[in-house]
């Protein structure tokens, strides 16, 4: 159940926080070697409408689980490297978690990925 979110968007300019300020996610990363406990976690975020970013084995156990998934190859454009060590490391992935979402300059560059 792999879905292919639009080529290289980046979420961290679509937040809004709440009256106590805590930011809404609309977009995980989960990448795990130990799955023990992940399901509550994945059908938590599901309920929530949060779209769930996964890489190779955890997105199959997501997958499994019936819940829909966004493989993180789909997201940078690249395929995982060195049989799977490499994943994440792409701007973006870590732009949109290292971005400073109260700096205009980032959200224009992030704009620009």
């Amino acid at each position: 159940m792999s879905q292919t979110p639009a080529e290289g968007r980046s979420d961290t300019t679509d937040t809004t926080a709440d009256d106590a300020g805590r930011l809404a996610v609309s977009r995980a990363l989960i990448s795990v070697s130990d799955k023990a406990g992940l399901e509550p976690l994945v059908r938590a975020l599901d309920s929530f409408g949060v779209e769930i970013v996964s890489t190779g084995g955890t997105a199959k156990f997501i997958e499994g689980l019936g819940v829909d998934v966004t493989r993180v190859e789909a997201v940078t454009g690249f395929p995982e490297v060195l049989g799977g060590r490499v994943k994440t490391l792409h701007p973006h992935i870590h732009g949109a978690i290292l971005a400073d979402r109260d700096d205009p300059a980032h959200h224009a560059e992030l704009a620009r990925l």
